[in-house]
């Protein structure tokens, strides 16, 4: 019985780590300039593990040990952002995006 028990209990932990792979969400993302920072860009992006990003681009050009942040501009026009730290803050964190460039994204509701 205990079998079992840790069979389903090693499932269920699988199968909700899998679930949250990827999450939509609402952030304030700027980025580094010569000058400082940009103004903040309130928009939606995809929250996502290196490993399900390389599935969903037949890749293996991310890290599966980092969390990214994609952000669909308009059609074919992505950024995607190698996060610091594994977890949205209402307190900027850092990441950097395929060209070098460095971002700070946050999931507050104030973007200035």
């Amino acid at each position: 019985m205990k079998k079992i028990i840790l069979i389903l209990l090693g499932f269920s932990i699988s199968y909700s780590s899998n679930l949250f792979a990827s999450e939509n969400v609402h952030i304030c993302a700027k980025y580094h300039t010569q000058d400082g920072w940009s103004h903040g860009y309130s928009v939606n992006a995809t929250f996502i593990d290196g490993s399900e990003l390389n599935l969903k681009t037949s890749s293996f050009k991310y890290n599966s040990l980092y969390k990214y942040i994609v952000i669909f501009w308009k059609p074919n026009e992505a950024s995607v952002i190698k996060m610091d730290f594994p977890f949205l803050t209402p307190v900027g964190v850092n990441g950097y995006d395929q060209n070098g460039r460095q971002w700070e994204v946050s999931n507050s509701n104030l973007c200035y």
